[in-house]
């Protein structure tokens, strides 16, 4: 931790006020590094002020700044000094010989910092440049060096950072803001806040050394300690970039941004969005106005945005906005006044002709820069607030409009001149711009020869650069890269740079340029070129193509005849720039119809039709159209998805997308009105689901409805009892809710067919009252759910006698007097009054509800006259009553009508699109409350997108596996950590087998897109699911023991009026972990398919009625018959006590008694009580002979023909019957189970079960056997047949120990072979397993072993082609049976090819592929690997893909390499003085603008390891160098030592932009480790020199901050084997950030020079190259030189 001092100044001189354990520090002042902010001095007042007082850092370390005779003194002499002698003088020296320490005053701020400093905080996440995105350098490397930046912005699109350090040199820091809890990175979702970042950013702006501060966030999100420190560094120096925003009403509250940044009047642009080129794109255009580095050669006239800007009313506008056509407003920032309220709601004003807005702004605060940046502000946090606008096209929320498809994305990479602008002014406001600078850029061409003309403004030296030039075509494809020698003139001068323009097309195209020295660019710009061409048009008859309907037509337009010789070209580019189709287009005439018959070999949706004019291979005029045809989605497969909404990461969703594609992730569910995500991710090879919620409408009470209103509803209703305070908002029953949504899907269900999408998830979290466990609310009383509420319940009840009866309605009606009368009317008075000033009334539509239940209210339980009449009730008023059919039918109606809205929306849906799915997502558990019955919704829905609890992964897999289509992908991630296989696998192994997405977006991939701790830990368990094991599982019906349990939402309702809300559920717990734990699966039967006679003997041999109280007359005569023929029934308990509507069955209706043979008595209560009994089971039943404890629910049951199995208690149970053929039991106890419970109760229920089930015929397809263990429990069995093929699933779950040790024995004899690990069992009918605990095992078992993988393949196809793959998979059979086969495909650039990856199911064994090549996809050979997936057996083949001839040359890719340095010669001046002239095998990886370096040398070389050797792979250690290990008290060295620390070259991780070092400890257990080099005794040339060492470390691991050293660099002169003298350069790293050490030797008279590099931590490090340089009296010599003559060798 760095130490502190407290400096106290009178004017004449300076005292110091002493602060413990610094005094050795002292005496180093003097040998502070001018212009290093660590030794800074903080006051706001100056030396000669009366008094002041400051605080000045030193560095913690005394041997960072001692100098090097100080380590020379006796110890007692120099501690003397350091505490007494040296107090005064030293700091007084130091003050005055070093200007630039800036002095501040001690603010409230500085005493936080210590407190600050020493709290522990949770890191943030660390920012890493590995993935690299498509960019320009523009200035990296800066020839300047590095420019260390700290850069605030929200943490969804915070890629941004990584773009900017890519295109400018930048030291950066970051921290997470904006998004906290499910919006902050996986490893920030616990524990992370806005307080937390505030800490993060304290710390940084106290402790850091900054150049700049880059802000995309509004002010008032830092707090006042923030914003204060933010503005005391830019006071002391510290650059500013602020880029503006709209966070709404929140910063128009205030009188100015900051105190530095005034503001004026808001201006906002109408203007449509539009893009560079276009022809009829408005004349809004940026405008510098000033001759500044910042008004720089950028391609100002096509940067065009839609602009929202705030005027600037301080400070010099570097660049304006010339809006002479758009129209605008002002608003006043006090939000005061009438004229801001009307503007307000919408009115746009009058247009403003010629308004130049600024665009840039430059001032000055105290000592610091500042750049205000006005475009394109956001809402913050959200999903638009940018570094650079955004320049998508499409709407991000509400229903798309259509003609914006017609709109080209940016293809041209206009942003990256935005870019641009940013980096300059990031440069200029931390003053390093250079001295020379390109004021204004022209680009022209004269026949195939291209100039371009620069202007010059140069206040240095004259000098000779390299100018590299980029010319690209409007799509920003690479059309020409060149390089030449330039000299520039000081002052304002022209250069012209010639470049070949036979390559540029008609039109608009771009000539970049660079300029640089030999360590890296002095300035960069671009230029627009126009080349004039013949005029084309072009337009496609329907933007949105269907599959169904003809194909699109093109029409071209032609202006002029094009030139003799010239070709019309008309081509199909998918998303992706491949070109699918391609043809040559006869011109018969100025107006051509085309259909687009090239759509068919589209394999995304999204596509450009270009028109282009070609002549002898160049392009004479380019034109293109965006639209969409229908491709549908590939999800056959099991799919690894993700959430990805609309807006996060935004500008980068396709490189997000194509990132997640690549680790694996192939399914996106994501919102289709936000259109380009939607395109996007489809684009990525992803089946995109919608995610649009087609029922939310603009209303939805539920987590997210309006709380306000629902919460006053619930008060209402709690303290009055009034139903008509539970009026549903919105209501699905509503004409007008329903009409608003069918506007939005009338809208929206287009592009859903367009995009090929392939599922439409409705609502997520549904429920029909609110989206809680715990929510108990009746709703909903509307007067729409009521009409149809009472539609529906005549068709329950024969008359209205009937349903008074079941309703408990009395013919009384109770006459009100007249004070009843005046007082109900003066309480509504009141109570309207109390709504009308809330705003929380209840809609006007329900005033006849409202009278209807008034009426109920007052005058008791009226009889219903009219089924106008009939009324629900709510559950209070149902116990009131003592009746519950009311309530019960209410909340039956509600799940029904929720089912018919999904219904009518998918009927709605496909009369646009025929093939439309609809699905929910988040799917919730059964409950009386929620409108979630699982059969119903089966029935209803095309799938889900599931929750799993409360069993209903189960309940879905057994309905949906009867339904044709069904699928079931479940929801994971949530930046869940460390899980284990099992939580996976039971998902998938209870259901969920077409596949599972992770929520959300943001917990997949970190800010800089390297992939989340938590995302890499669930993708590798789902690897083997994702390559093919999960394809096996598709279509697969899980094999049971022929057990069903019965699904009765009835019982579920009824159960709710006599038991607290949760037994219901655990009934159903109880009965499916205890048939698992047996080693047994089971499937549900429903109400309605009992109804039907689905139950049938001996399909299904168990069926169980877990609390199902509720059944009607159809269900007990289906389960009657099932008995009668031969089955078993079990109930628990109370099964068949009334019908669905609650009502006691009539006595005269044969029920369940006469089957179970037991009698209900009139006393009979349902109370569990505990009882101590003792088994009665049949002999052999069960080995219990001690008593136990079972809770028996019912008293008063008497055995008829039944018989107890237990004996003792005073109430009967566990009852025993004979009923036709079958049997049944009844257990008369709400049973529980919980797994690894080993009472009593438990094992004599698991004991007789297993004899029912047996006796039954009830058998287990697969037996595992554990040692020791009678009971399975773990792992649970889970078996799939497919004809003559079996696969075996084992999940284990927790435990004690190592694991566990199980025998698996199949029906007969097979080969075996596990699918995760590989292994392979031969041919057996019993195997060995073990597995640990919380992991899952997948076993294929076929009867005949896999003999060969065959393949067939043309040896050889053209570009544009589609050669045919066939895959046959033999076993020595007719019929292999059903396979499938991994295929992955290598391109020629040994990178895999996703769109050909692919999960193949066979069909007797074979399948055909088709391999579709693009016309400009790469030549080569494509290499493609097959697995079958069941054996293991692998098979190789190739093919190559040759050219085609083509019209005009293939494009390259529009990506952005960085190019290498130039190796131009001669000096060059920049901003901060004379620079170096470095060799380029001499160029410095650390040097930091030299010249402001405290020596002066002119020559250094580099020593780096691993590039002495560049074969160097960490095989060996580098020539010249030892590596010494401490270990065991004993040295080791030579090639031993390899196995404890390697050296690996570093060409990701940069520093100053040349390759590290990266050193690495593979054995922890040592002590120190040293790696030397010796220089040879001829060394006279370097006596009385100096020798200077510098270099750079960064620490990878550990903790974030500095230890003691993580490295000391040392240099010793020897004299006659004597050590003479040595110095140290030592390093303290931050974790994952670079620090600088040096030192140097005042060398005399010596024989011998070593270099030492070690340290003792094993921590893996980077360190740059070593720069050593030489000093002489003599003419200067360098180790270089030295070498050369032999005076200096290697030993």
């Amino acid at each position: 931790m760095n130490q502190k001092v407290t400096i106290i100044s009178s004017g004449q001189g300076v005292t110091l006020k002493r602060r413990p354990a610094i005094c050795r520090f002292i005496s180093e002042a003097t040998c502070l590094p001018s212009g290093d902010s660590r030794y800074a001095l903080s006051g706001e007042a100056p030396l000669s002020k009366p008094v002041a007082s400051w605080n000045l850092t030193l560095p913690a370390r005394e041997r960072d700044v001692r100098h090097h005779w100080a380590s020379q003194w006796p110890p007692g002499l120099y501690k003397f000094l350091v505490s007494h002698l040296a107090l005064a003088l030293s700091f007084w020296i130091c003050v005055a010989a070093n200007p630039r320490l800036v002095a501040e005053e001690q603010s409230a701020a500085g005493v936080a910092a210590e407190s600050s400093d020493a709290e522990e905080l949770v890191s943030d996440v660390a920012y890493e440049m590995k993935i690299s995105t498509p960019h320009v350098p523009w200035a990296r490397p800066y020839h300047l060096g590095k420019t260390r930046a700290l850069i605030l912005e929200e943490n969804t699109i915070a890629r941004e950072v990584i773009e900017f350090a890519q295109r400018l040199d930048l030291d950066f820091r970051t921290v997470t803001i904006g998004g906290t809890k499910w919006k902050a990175p996986a490893s920030l979702v616990d524990g992370w806040n806005n307080a937390t970042a505030m800490k993060h950013i304290w710390r940084i702006l106290k402790n850091e050394q900054l150049d700049v501060i880059v802000i995309r966030a509004p002010w008032t999100f830092f707090n006042e300690d923030v914003q204060r420190l933010i503005m005391d560094r830019v006071r002391a120096g510290t650059g500013l970039v602020y880029v503006s925003y709209d966070s709404h009403e929140e910063e128009k509250k205030q009188e100015a941004l900051f105190e530095f940044v005034s503001q004026g009047p808001y201006v906002e642009s109408f203007g449509r969005e539009y893009l560079a080129g276009e022809s009829d794109a408005p004349t809004d255009v940026w405008k510098p106005v000033a001759d500044h580095f910042i008004c720089g050669a950028l391609p100002w006239s096509e940067i065009k945005t839609t602009t929202y800007v705030y005027e600037q009313t301080t400070g010099k506008a570097l660049v304006m906005w010339d809006s002479k056509k758009a129209v605008i407003r002002r608003k006043k920032l006090d939000g005061e006044s009438k004229e801001e309220e009307e503007l307000a709601k919408g009115e746009r004003g009058e247009p403003i002709e010629g308004a130049l807005i600024p665009m840039v702004v430059a001032s000055e605060y105290g000592k610091g820069r500042v750049l205000c940046v006005n475009y394109n502000p956001a809402w913050f946090p959200g999903r638009s607030n940018h570094l650079v606008p955004d320049l998508r096209v499409g709407l991000t929320y509400g229903v798309p409009d259509k003609a914006k498809i017609a709109q080209p994305v940016p293809r041209f990479h206009v942003r990256e001149y935005c870019w641009a602008l940013l980096a300059r002014c990031t440069l200029w406001a931390s003053r390093r711009e250079p001295q020379l600078f390109v004021a204004d850029a022209q680009a022209s061409a004269q026949g195939n020869q291209g100039t371009l003309t620069l202007e010059t403004r140069n206040q240095g030296n004259v000098g000779k650069l390299t100018c590299e030039l980029a010319l690209r075509d409007p799509d920003s494809h690479l059309l020409h890269r060149a390089r030449s020698v330039v000299e520039v003139d000081a002052g304002k001068s022209t250069v012209k740079v010639a470049f070949d323009a036979s390559k540029a097309g008609g039109g608009l195209n771009m000539v970049e340029f660079r300029l640089m020295n030999s360590i890296g660019v002095v300035d960069f710009g671009a230029a627009a070129l126009r080349v004039a061409g013949p005029g084309l048009s072009l337009t496609v008859g329907r933007l949105f193509g269907y599959l169904a309907d003809p194909l699109p037509v093109a029409s071209i337009k032609l202006e002029r005849p094009l030139p003799e010789g010239a070709k019309l070209i008309l081509g199909i580019e998918d998303g992706n720039g491949r070109l699918v189709w391609e043809s040559e287009i006869k011109v018969s005439d100025v107006d051509i119809q085309v259909p687009l018959s090239g759509l068919k070999e589209l394999e995304i949706p999204e596509y450009f039709v270009h028109a282009r004019a070609v002549k002898n291979g160049k392009v004479l005029a380019h034109v293109l159209v965006r639209a969409l045809y229908e491709v549908p989605c590939r999800y056959d497969d099991w799919l690894y998805g993700v959430e990805f909404y609309a807006g996060h990461f935004n500008s980068w969703t396709k490189l997000a997308y194509q990132r997640m594609r690549d680790i694996g992730i192939r399914a996106g569910h994501t919102t289709v009105s936000g259109i380009n995500s939607a395109i996007e991710s489809r684009s990525a090879g992803m089946a995109c689901g919608d995610i649009s919620n087609l029922m939310s409408g603009a209303k939805w009470t539920g987590w997210r409805g309006p709380k306000a209103k629902r919460s006053y509803q619930i008060a209402k209703f709690n303290e009055t009892g009034d139903p008509k305070w539970l009026v549903r908002d919105p209501d699905s029953n509503d004409p007008i809710f329903r009409e608003q949504n069918l506007e939005k899907i009338k809208g929206i269900a287009p592009y859903l067919r367009a995009l090929g999408i392939w599922d439409n998830t409705i609502i997520d979290e549904y429920s029909a009252t609110i989206f809680s466990s715990s929510a108990s609310v009746d709703y909903s009383f509307s007067k729409h759910t009521i009409k149809k509420f009472r539609e529906w319940v005549k068709t329950q009840y024969k008359d209205l006698d009937e349903i008074n009866k079941a309703y408990g309605r009395e013919k009384v009606i109770e006459e009100k007097t007249e004070e009843e009368e005046l007082f109900e009317e003066e309480e509504g008075e009141e109570l309207d009054e109390k709504e009308e000033e809330g705003e929380l009334a209840l809609d006007s539509g329900e005033e006849s509800i409202s009278e209807e239940l008034r009426k109920q209210e007052k005058t008791g339980n009226y009889w219903f006259e009219s089924w106008d009449e009939v009324m629900p009730v709510t559950l209070r008023q149902a116990k009131e009553i003592g009746k519950y059919a009311g309530w019960v039918d209410h909340r039956r109606f509600m799940e029904i009508t929720s089912c018919e809205y999904w219904s009518w929306v998918r009927g709605e849906l496909r009369k646009i699109n025929p093939n439309a799915r609809i699905s929910l997502s988040g799917t919730q558990a059964p409950d009386p409350y929620n409108g979630n019955d699982i059969w119903l919704r089966c029935q209803t829905l095309d799938g889900v997108w599931s929750y799993h609890g409360g069993k209903q992964a189960e309940i879905m897999r057994s309905f949906g596996s009867r339904k044709s289509g069904w699928f079931d992908i479940t929801w994971t991630g949530y930046a869940a950590r460390g899980l284990k296989p099992s939580y996976q696998w039971s998902r998938v192994f209870d259901g969920a087998t077409n596949g599972t997405a992770y929520w959300w977006m943001t917990h997949i991939l970190n800010p800089d897109f390297q992939v989340s701790e938590s995302a890499a830990n669930q993708l590798a368990i789902c690897k083997p699911l994702r390559e093919g094991v999960g394809q096996l599982l598709i279509g697969r019906k899980l094999e049971t023991s022929g057990i069903a349990i019965h699904y009765s939402q009835a019982s579920c309702h009824v159960a709710q009026t006599k038991y607290p809300r949760s037994v219901w559920k655990q009934a159903r717990y109880t009965w499916v972990d205890l048939i698992k734990a047996m080693g047994h699966q089971m499937d549900f039967l429903s109400y309605a398919e009992l109804e039907r006679g689905d139950l049938i003997f001996p399909r299904w041999k168990v069926f169980i009625l877990p609390l199902s109280i509720a059944m009607s007359a159809r269900e007990i005569a289906a389960v009657r018959a099932f008995v009668k023929s031969g089955g078993t029934v079990i109930a628990d308990t109370q099964a068949g006590l009334t019908d669905v509507h609650s009502r006691n069955h009539d006595p005269d209706v044969p029920g369940l008694g006469e089957m179970f043979g037991i009698k209900r008595t009139e006393d009979s209560k349902a109370d569990p009580a505990p009882f101590k009994v003792k088994s009665a089971a049949p002999a052999g039943w069960t080995s219990d002979t001690e008593e136990f404890e079972v809770r028996l629910s019912e008293s008063g049951l008497v055995p008829v023909s039944a018989k107890p199995m237990i004996a003792g208690a005073k109430r009967s149970g566990y009852f025993r019957n004979t009923f036709g053929k079958g049997k049944t039991y009844y257990f008369n106890s709400r049973l529980r189970y919980r797994e690894g419970s080993g009472d009593r109760e438990r094992v004599h229920l698991k004991e007789i079960l297993e004899h029912i089930f047996n006796e039954a015929g009830a058998l287990r397809p697969v037996s595992v056997a554990v040692p020791g263990s009678k009971w399975l429990g773990n792992p649970k069995v889970y078996c799939y047949r497919e004809g003559e093929q079996m696969y075996v699933g084992l999940l284990t779950g927790g435990g004690d120990g190592n694991g566990v040790k199980c025998t698996v024995t199949l029906p007969r004899e097979m080969f075996v072979r596990e699918l995760v690990t590989g292994k392979d069992y031969g041919k057996c009918e019993s195997f060995k397993v073990e597995m640990p605990f919380n992991d899952a095992r997948f076993f294929s078992a076929f009867p005949r072993p896999t003999k060969a993988l065959e393949a067939a393949l043309p040896e050889s196809s053209r570009q544009g082609e589609t050669p045919l793959l066939a895959i046959e998979v033999k076993d020595g059979s007719d019929n292999p049976g059903l396979h499938v086969v991994r295929m992955t495909v290598t391109g020629p650039n040994g990178k895999p090819v996703w769109r050909l990856e692919k999960n193949l199911k066979t069909s007797n064994g074979k399948t055909d592929v088709k391999l579709p090549f693009a016309i400009n996809d790469p030549v080569g050979i494509y290499n493609i690997h097959l697995r079958d997936i069941a054996s293991g057996i692998e098979k190789n083949v190739a093919m190559e893909l040759t050219p085609v001839d083509r019209p005009y040359p293939l494009f390259q890719s529009p990506d952005y390499p960085e190019p290498e340095l130039p190796k131009t010669p001669g000096l060059w001046t920049g901003a901060a003085g004379q620079h170096v002239a470095w060799d380029p095998s001499m160029i410095s990886a650390i040097t930091r603008t030299v010249a402001k370096a405290p020596w002066d040398f002119s020559k250094g070389i580099i020593i780096n390891p691993t590039l002495l050797e560049p074969e160097y792979l960490g095989a060996r250690l580098p020539k010249g160098w030892r590596l010494e290990v401490r270990k065991g008290g004993k040295w080791i060295s030579g090639k031993e030592t390899l196995q404890y620390i390697t050296l690996h070259e570093d060409r990701e991780l940069l520093y100053r932009g040349q390759p590290t070092t990266r050193i690495e400890f593979t054995d922890k257990d040592y002590g120190l480790w040293i790696y030397t080099q010796h220089f040879g005794p001829k060394i006279k040339l370097i006596k009385d020199s100096v020798i200077k060492v510098k270099y750079a470390l960064m620490r990878r691991e550990g903790r974030e901050k500095p230890h003691e050293y993580d490295t000391i660099f040392r240099i010793r002169a020897w004299a006659g084997g004597a050590l003479l003298s040595s110095v140290d350069a030592q390093a303290a790293s931050f974790k994952n950030r670079w620090v600088e050490a040096s030192c140097e030797l005042d060398v005399g008279a010596i024989t011998g020079i070593d270099v030492q590099l070690f340290g003792k931590r094993k921590e893996t490090l980077n360190i740059s190259g070593i720069l050593f340089e030489v000093k002489k009296k003599k003419p200067i010599a360098t180790l270089e030189d030295l070498n050369e003559e032999g005076d200096l060798k290697n030993e």
